[in-house]
């Protein structure tokens, strides 16, 4: 599927096969996927009628759409997945509970050996 679309940077027009969109309805951003990544400004009933034109010929132009940069910002909880994946750990290897939920290594139990006289 290609799109004919304005580059968000300098202006340039410029045309990129994509695979996929996506619709933010809350940032009124419709995103195109695929080789190149671009979005364009618009409100959701635009955004679908570009969609089913782009499914349904091919192709599509957007070029009289406001380009836009398309950034999210995630917070930084690396900090936060490794002291999950520590009390996973601590709770694996933990034989100090008494209901058995932690995980016992295989140990050697040595029996008394028979006496001879």
């Amino acid at each position: 599927m290609r799109v004919l679309y304005r580059d968000a940077a300098d202006g340039t027009l410029a045309a990129a096969e994509v695979t996929s969109t996506s619709y933010f309805p809350e940032e009124g951003v419709l995103q195109f996927c695929g080789d190149t990544d671009f979005a364009v400004r618009a409100d959701q009933a635009s955004a679908e009628k570009l969609v089913r034109s782009l499914y349904l010929e091919g192709r599509v132009d957007v070029t009289g759409y406001e380009s836009c940069e398309v950034e999210f910002e995630f917070e930084d909880d690396e900090d936060e997945d490794d002291d999950d994946l520590e009390e996973v750990i601590d709770r694996l290897f933990d034989s100090s509970d008494e209901d058995d939920d932690g995980y016992r290594l295989p140990h050697r139990i040595a029996f008394p050996g028979k006496k001879r006289d």
